[in-house]
């Protein structure tokens, strides 16, 4: 579930924080009134962007490493139903994602489209929501497949 968060999240909620903090100290500092000179303007353009650079790997470090896992674990914790095996049927019409308490089913043109890292498939039915499909247990025949078959029914998204 960390690494669906993780790979749905991206590092937009990172760079959103330090792009901010970036602009207000790029544009804060021009307006001083103090003699300018080379050095100084190397200060005003560099001073921004180290802060920037340094806000930016700070906010991604704790987003990736705490926030995302405080936040899964929390979601786990609270919705215990909505997590366990899932049983994933495709046929020409959609997908069926089948559980013990639960069967959803979605046609093709419902689905966003599908993401995809080294651990696992997303099949995405918003920017915010999705399916996680571990790839542990797949073949790289059948991780193939699968990659072929969503590739030409579904958008590849990033």
């Amino acid at each position: 579930m960390i690494e669906a968060a993780r790979l749905q999240n991206g590092i937009a909620l990172a760079a959103w924080p330090a792009a901010v903090m970036f602009a207000v100290m790029a544009f804060t500092g021009p307006w001083d009134t103090a003699p300018k000179t080379p050095a100084i303007y190397a200060y005003l353009v560099l001073f921004p962007v180290f802060g920037g650079l340094l806000l930016f790997v700070g906010f991604w470090l704790f987003n990736w490493f705490i926030a995302i896992p405080l936040r899964t674990s929390s979601l786990h914790r609270q919705n215990p139903l909505f997590f366990g095996d899932l049983e994933l049927i495709e046929d020409a019409d959609g997908v069926e994602f089948k559980g013990a308490r639960s069967t959803a089913r979605y046609r093709w043109s419902e689905l966003r489209g599908f993401k995809e890292n080294r651990k696992i498939f997303l099949l995405c039915l918003s920017k915010s929501v999705s399916y996680p499909i571990p790839k542990q247990r797949l073949s790289q025949q059948t991780i193939d497949h699968i990659r072929e078959r969503w590739g030409q029914k579904l958008r590849r998204l990033n």
